[in-house]
């Protein structure tokens, strides 16, 4: 099984618990794990190093410099450069790869790979580049796709969990291209890379089910998913939006599968001390409590007042 991230330094952590989950949930297979970056330190390697040999699985590093794509491509605080490298894979991994698995590091694989690496790409006599899941939320947030969606066999995919095709993309691939493309593109891009591919590729990408493949967490618990429904029926978590480590999030019970995971690696006490002494430090919680019952009091006070101007209106009880 080769499996992909993009990271950087700052999401080293976060990183190596997905890379647990992924070890911890697939014991009897062979892994490769292929770690795209634009520099990750000599320690951070030495840990993966050593998380390598410990569950007897191969890691592979490549450096990735920051002028990989023009500085001009979509960025923000919450989107660096790494997030394009996904779209070099088909020339930076090895040639001999012909089936890869493309996870965001906020994701969480807590049951066995393997029915998805067998899935076909052939499909109905159409080989495809890609299969992914369905994103029912991003695509509410641009215009790139207006045509697009008035199409019948159209379907917005989320990119954080992408199993490829390399053999069949490598046969029309040209980076120098996409690289223009998404330069062309960049002030209609509101979810940079993964509106790309869906843009560029929404006739090569066949469904998976996302309810296995790449659940969304935050929607799935406010739909009523419990632990145990997901622990039986799910492989793949997407802590997309609201991470288990924010501590300006509220808490989920979904957000202990990546705590389980967080648990058997050597960052599991300063998470949780960062988590609980963010709290304390910037009183969050509180202060959002606080401000929500100030603007219950207020739409109270409000309310009264109507009824009150009702009341004298009508000249009787309402």
């Amino acid at each position: 099984m080769d499996i992909a991230f993009s990271t950087d330094q700052n999401y080293f952590r976060y990183t190596y618990i997905a890379i647990v989950s992924i070890f911890e949930s697939n014991p009897s297979e062979a892994i490769a794990i292929h770690i795209l970056s634009s520099g990750l330190t000599p320690s951070q390697i030495s840990l993966l190093d050593q998380l390598s040999d410990q569950y007897h699985q191969i890691i592979h590093y490549y450096q990735l410099g920051e002028d990989a794509f023009p500085q001009d491509a979509p960025r923000s605080p919450d989107l660096s450069v790494e997030a394009y490298y996904r779209l070099l894979i088909p020339t930076v991994l090895d040639y001999s790869i012909d089936r890869l698995l493309y996870l965001d590091v906020d994701t969480n694989v807590h049951g066995t790979l393997a029915p998805l690496f067998d899935a076909p790409f052939n499909i109905n006599g159409k080989e495809y580049l890609f299969l992914a899941c369905r994103d029912t939320t991003s695509i509410q947030l641009t215009n790139l796709f207006a045509d697009l969606l008035s199409e019948n066999d159209f379907h917005y995919v989320n990119s954080g969990v992408l199993m490829i095709n390399l053999k069949k993309w490598r046969e029309s691939y040209n980076a120098t291209s996409i690289i223009n493309e998404i330069t062309k593109l960049s002030d209609q891009l509101a979810f940079a890379d993964q509106d790309y591919i869906n843009y560029k590729y929404h006739n090569d990408i066949s469904l998976l089910d996302d309810m296995q493949y790449n659940l969304i967490t935050r929607p799935a618990y406010n739909s009523g998913y419990t632990y145990e429904w997901v622990k039986k029926n799910n492989t793949i978590l997407h802590y997309a939006g609201e991470k288990p480590w924010d501590h300006t999030k509220f808490r989920i019970n979904l957000d202990q599968f990546w705590w389980n995971s967080a648990k058997k690696s050597p960052f599991y006490t300063e998470l949780l001390e960062e988590l609980v002494l963010n709290e304390i430090k910037t009183c969050y919680m509180d202060t959002y409590f606080r401000e929500l019952k100030r603007e219950n009091d207020e739409l109270s006070k409000l309310a009264n007042d109507c009824l009150t101007i009702l009341q004298q209106t009508v000249g009787k009880n309402i």
